[in-house]
């Protein structure tokens, strides 16, 4: 009987803190934002291979500072990415902070961008939060080699062209390096950053070395084509010159 009691008395002690754990929460959010934090999110945009959030906020409470943090989560709820706190003082005016991540990091999905304001008094339990979410639908950037062809140049040279197919690399540059039979570099060069995420762009070169010198002979040569944070690509073409 007394052990049929103590476990009886061991389960609602657990349902209990149960409860709690739950509803701390639901009082946490209680409050209404307005009084505490004025929030606008600005358009994202991508830049130098980056993607950035933007949100312009100030604190509008009469007493109570607030800190800034944010996180980034994949499909399944991971943690992929957090940002530092910031303070956001009372009467510190509005405030515009960017958040940047390199998507080139991590596998094609959905992304949700969560940005978090809350109160903090030290030596309390009396914090409020609040927090702000987006999505990102996110395609893994790759390249590949689409075609290679003779032409000739607009002064009548003999030239080879390299056409690279490009998947979600807008705001990044591509770079090319050619290399002869016996692996020295002879040739080099880094276009500019790509306007959009889906495109074709190409190299040509016309057998001139980037380091001046004679003229390469036709042959064998390995074309290597990168981007800042993606995987290159290579391969080997016969060129004539």
């Amino acid at each position: 009987m007394k052990s049929q009691l103590r476990k009886r008395i061991f389960s609602l002690a657990v349902a209990l803190a149960m409860t709690v754990l739950v509803c701390l929460p639901a009082s946490a959010y209680a409050e209404n934002y307005k009084d505490y934090i004025a929030v606008q999110k600005n358009a994202d945009y991508v830049k130098n291979g980056k993607y950035y959030f933007s949100y312009t906020y100030q604190n509008v409470h009469a007493t109570k500072d607030m800190v800034c943090y944010a996180s980034l989560y994949d499909s399944a709820g991971k943690v992929v990415a957090t940002w530092k706190k910031s303070s956001v003082p009372v009467e510190s005016g509005k405030q515009t902070r960017l958040f940047s991540y390199d998507f080139s990091k991590v596998a094609s999905g959905k992304y949700t961008f969560a940005v978090t304001f809350a109160t903090e008094i030290l030596f309390s339990d009396d914090t409020t939060i609040w927090t702000w979410k987006s999505s990102v639908n996110h395609n893994a950037s790759k390249i590949s080699f689409a075609s290679a062809q003779q032409m000739m140049d607009s002064s009548g040279t003999l030239t080879n062209k390299f056409n690279i197919k490009c998947s979600s690399i807008k705001g990044k540059a591509l770079s090319i390096q050619i290399f002869d039979a016996d692996g020295k570099l002879r040739y080099k060069d880094t276009g500019k950053p790509r306007a959009t995420n889906n495109e074709v762009g190409w190299f040509s070169w016309n057998g001139w070395p980037s380091d001046g010198g004679l003229k390469c002979g036709s042959g064998k040569y390995t074309v290597r084509v990168s981007y800042p944070g993606g995987n290159p690509i290579q391969k080997t073409y016969n060129l004539e010159f």
